[in-house]
C-alpha cells in the first residue's frame, strides 16, 4: 500500500494539520495528574493539541459528560465555531453551545426529540464508540471480538469500526462494556489514540482499487508538486476514475493548491497525480482560535473547512461560480448553482460541499 508517514506530508503545510509539536515544559500541569498516571501522556497530547484547556485540574477518574465531550471531539476535528443560534434549549448561555452546534452541524452528536442536549447527562463506552466513528468515518465489518456486543447493540458497528482500527479495546473478561460509564481519563485515552491514528492515513501517487488498496470512506486530494517526477508525467494531473473496462470516465480538474472531495466505495478504481490523498475525517483544517476568514479557488466541507452561514462572494475577473452539492461523491448531485459577475451574498447549510471556480469569499 501507498502509505506515507504523516511527518513527510506536513512538510507542505497545506492544511497545517495538528503539527506534531514537541510537548513544552512551560505548557501547565494539571495537579491532578502525576507523571505516573496511566492516561497522562495522552491528556498531555491533547493539552498540547488544544483539545483540552490548561485549567488546574482535569479531574481524570470523574465522569465524561455530554458537553465535555463534545467540546472535545470538535477541537479535535478541528471544526469552526458554529455562528448560528444553538437549536437546543439547555444551552442558552453555555460558553460551550457553539462548539456542540459545530459537532452537531458535522454530524457527530445530536439532541434529544424534546429540544434538549442533556448537556450533564453521562457518556457511555458505547455512545463515545459512536460519536468517534461518525467524526471520523469508521465503518466495521465482520463479528465482534466482544461476547457483549451483538447486532442488536445500537452501538455494535461503531465499537466494531474502532475495533479493527485498534483505536479500542475491551476487557479481559472478553467484554466491551458499552453501558459502563466513561471517565474524563478515558476519554482522552480513546480521542488520542484515534487522532494519531488517522493522522496517519495518508497516499501518493498511484492507481487504486477501493477495498483492497485502501478502505472505503470519505476522501480529500490535495493538488501540489508533491513528487518530483509529477512535472514530466504523460498522465495529466488531477484523479482519473476508470470504468470496469479500463477507460477514464471523470477527471477533476487539479490546479496547484486546490483540494477535492469524494466518497470512495468497495470496487472503485481510479488514479492520481501530482498530490496526495488523505483520509477526510481526520482533517484539522483549524486550531483552536487560527480560523480563516477568505476562501478562494476549491473545494469546501461546510461545517468541517467554514463555518455554515451568509458569506460576502466577489469574482476576481468580472465572472465566477459558486457550486454547491450535497455529498462528495464521484458524480455529485447539485443543489445549487451561482454566477457571479458582482459582489454578493450566499448562505451554505451544514454538511453541503461547496466549489468555487473564480470568486472569493469572506464573512
Amino acid at each position: 500500500m501507498k502509505n506515507i508517514a504523516l511527518a513527510t506530508v506536513l512538510a507542505f503545510g497545506v492544511f497545517g494539520l495538528g503539527e506534531m509539536e514537541s510537548v513544552r515544559a512551560d505548557r501547565p500541569i494539571y495537579q491532578d495528574i502525576s507523571p505516573s498516571y496511566r492516561f497522562e501522556p495522552a491528556i498531555r497530547y491533547l493539552l498540547e493539541e488544544e483539545v483540552i484547556a490548561p485549567t488546574p485540574y482535569y479531574y481524570p477518574d470523574e465522569p465524561m459528560t455530554r458537553e465535555d465531550f463534545a467540546v472535545m471531539i470538535a477541537k479535535a476535528k478541528g471544526l469552526p465555531e458554529a455562528h448560528q443560534t444553538v437549536q437546543f434549549n439547555d444551552l442558552y448561555g453555555r460558553s460551550s453551545a457553539s462548539w456542540i452546534q459545530s459537532a452537531v452541524d458535522s454530524g457527530i452528536v445530536s439532541g434529544y426529540p424534546d429540544g434538549t442536549f442533556r448537556p450533564f447527562s453521562t457518556v457511555t463506552r458505547g455512545e463515545l464508540a459512536i460519536m468517534l466513528s461518525r467524526a471520523y468515518d469508521l465503518k466495521g465489518s465482520g463479528s465482534s471480538p466482544f461476547r457483549d456486543m451483538t447486532p442488536n447493540v445500537s452501538s455494535y458497528r461503531a465499537v466494531l469500526g474502532l475495533s479493527e482500527a485498534s483505536y479500542v479495546g475491551g476487557f479481559e473478561d472478553g467484554t466491551f462494556r458499552p453501558g459502563e460509564p466513561l471517565t474524563r481519563g478515558q476519554a482522552a485515552a480513546f480521542i488520542e489514540r484515534t487522532m494519531k491514528g488517522e493522522a496517519k492515513h495518508h497516499y501518493l501517487s498511484g492507481k487504486y482499487i477501493v477495498g483492497s488498496d485502501l478502505p472505503e470512506g470519505t476522501y480529500v486530494y490535495v493538488a501540489d508538486l508533491f513528487e518530483s517526477h509529477a512535472e514530466s508525467s504523460t498522465i495529466p494531473k488531477g484523479i482519473h476514475w476508470y470504468d470496469r473496462n479500463g477507460e477514464i470516465v471523470y477527471r477533476p480538474s487539479a490546479k496547484v493548491g486546490e483540494r477535492f472531495y469524494f466518497t470512495l466505495e468497495r470496487g472503485d478504481s481510479f488514479s492520481f497525480t501530482g498530490g496526495y490523498l488523505k483520509k477526510a475525517s481526520s482533517l484539522r483544517p483549524y486550531r483552536n482560535g487560527q480560523q480563516e476568514t477568505r476562501w478562494i479557488e476549491g473545494m469546501y466541507h461546510v461545517g468541517v473547512d467554514m463555518r455554515a452561514g451568509t458569506y460576502h462572494v466577489r469574482p476576481f475577473e468580472g465572472r465566477g461560480t459558486v457550486t454547491v452539492y450535497d455529498a462528495p461523491h464521484v458524480v455529485n448531485e447539485q443543489l445549487a448553482r451561482y454566477t457571479i459577475e458582482r459582489p454578493t451574498t450566499v448562505v451554505l447549510k451544514p454538511n453541503t460541499y461547496v466549489v468555487l471556480d473564480g470568486v472569493e469569499l469572506s464573512e
